[in-house]
């Protein structure tokens, strides 16, 4: 996997920024819940690309806090394939 260049990564953090601006607090809170209960849940639309949250789990088998962060990527299907894209931590 490569390193992103910082355009890369200042366009991937401004996509998130821009989604999580149009989502109110209490919808952001109830997509966090449900991405907990499930794994992941669909955030938002910006652009072609659906933005989904992710819950994952530290790996730990006696961790009961699970999960500890929400991360977002971004996702599109081109050529029948889906095309992912790291966004960054949901905060």
């Amino acid at each position: 996997m490569r390193r992103l260049r910082e355009s890369e990564k200042a366009e991937r953090e401004a996509m998130l920024e821009a989604v999580l601006a149009r989502t109110r607090k209490r919808e952001r809170e109830a997509v966090l819940n449900l991405a907990t209960e499930t794994g992941s849940a669909k955030l938002g639309r910006i652009r072609g690309w659906t933005i989904r949250v992710r819950a994952v789990r530290c790996g730990k088998s006696s961790c009961k806090s699970c999960p500890h962060r929400f991360y977002a990527y971004a996702e599109k299907r081109e050529k029948g394939k889906l095309k992912t894209l790291y966004l960054g931590v949901v905060r």
